[in-house]
């Protein structure tokens, strides 16, 4: 495989948002969760799946988040800080 891991910065924004309510596969049993795009830098976006909310309507662009772990499946998983 040609994949390089490379460090990612441990915090950033929500960039972007939505809310899904019906997932797929393993992530089925998750709905509904919140697919984000944050932006960890200027020149840095990375999708992912914010974990620890316990308010959807709460989070908002711009909110900060921090990394969580990383999930085998899923990739990087972020909470609002």
């Amino acid at each position: 495989s040609n994949l390089e891991s490379v460090p990612i910065p441990e915090t950033g924004a929500i960039y972007s948002f939505t809310v899904v309510h019906v997932g797929f596969g393993y992530m089925a049993e998750r709905a509904p969760y919140i697919l984000a795009i944050i932006e960890l830098d200027p020149a840095t976006k990375l999708t992912t799946v914010l974990e620890d909310v316990s308010d959807l309507q709460k989070i908002k662009i711009g909110t900060q988040v921090k990394l969580k772990r990383i999930d085998d499946q899923i990739g990087p998983i972020f909470s609002p800080t």
